[in-house]
């Protein structure tokens, strides 16, 4: 379920990291030369991710707050789910701050960037089967999975700091909008059968701190800290249970710091 968001960001990277060596005279340039355009496949490797979660909710003159945090260390980050859990049941919080998101700048005056990055998952279905054998025979039972669905964009500004022709800092920063939706696979208990799904949405400021490498003629890579700081947010609950459907809200906030990588081509 999470590999498209990978393959989709390195097969493009990959198409037009070929379009640029395929120049018939390619020539390197300092990244933050005016007219650029860069295009990035970003937080493709977590080298470390730290999340927290806090959900607060007043019901009847009464508040309750509920948090969570969680540390994480990996060399590719797919999960959308996230290292913390949801109103202390374990469940994973849906996030969007850990997996893989494809980024476009432009260079609108020499060093200065303005662009973006954009996430999307689309569930295209999970499954989870069970086989158990008793004397000799041997039954097979076949049931939904969760499903994690995710959209979001960050616009931002950025300014690079050329050292050489093949190094450059960048800092960027923006704000950005994610909205993600872990649904859970049907429970029956005798006669009745529940679904329960959350959904996290926020707004947030975001800065990243970023060193890139260009061994390359028009190809980087890049690596460096993401800080995404929630400014407004909500958590919403829903189980649908027959014909009923129950829904619970809270205010959400979200904190986010990593150290990760990425690629970029630019011309």
């Amino acid at each position: 379920m999470h590999r498209p968001s990978f393959v989709l960001a390195t097969s493009a990277l990959t198409l037009i990291a070929s379009a640029a060596a395929a120049q018939s005279a390619p020539t390197r340039s300092s990244l933050g030369e005016q007219g650029q355009m860069i295009f990035g496949a970003e937080r493709v490797l977590s080298l470390f991710e730290f999340q927290s979660f806090k959900t607060t909710a007043t019901v009847n003159n009464i508040t309750t707050s509920d948090s969570g945090s969680g540390t994480a260390i990996s060399f590719v980050s797919f999960n959308p789910t996230g290292p913390i859990g949801a109103n202390g049941g374990g469940i994973g919080v849906p996030t969007f701050y850990t997996i893989p998101r494809l980024g476009f700048d432009y260079v609108v005056v020499p060093n200065l960037t303005v662009g973006g990055s954009a996430a999307l998952v689309i569930p295209t279905g999970a499954g989870h089967t069970t086989v158990q054998t008793n004397n000799g025979q041997t039954v097979t039972s076949t049931t939904d999975g969760a499903t994690t669905s995710l959209f979001g964009l960050a616009p931002r500004a950025g300014y690079v700091i050329a050292l050489s022709e093949m190094f450059a800092i960048w800092p960027r920063g923006g704000f950005s909008f994610y909205s993600a939706t872990l649904k859970l696979p049907p429970v029956t208990q005798g006669n009745q059968t529940s679904q329960d799904s959350f959904t996290i949405t926020q707004f947030a400021f975001n800065a990243e701190g970023n060193f890139v490498f260009t061994p390359f003629p028009h190809v980087g890579l890049m690596a460096g800290l993401a800080l995404d700081v929630p400014l407004t947010g909500s958590f919403k609950q829903e189980r649908v249970q027959g014909n009923t459907t129950t829904t619970t809200t809270a205010d959400a906030t979200m904190w986010h710091l990593g150290i990760n990588a990425g690629m970029i081509v630019y011309f």
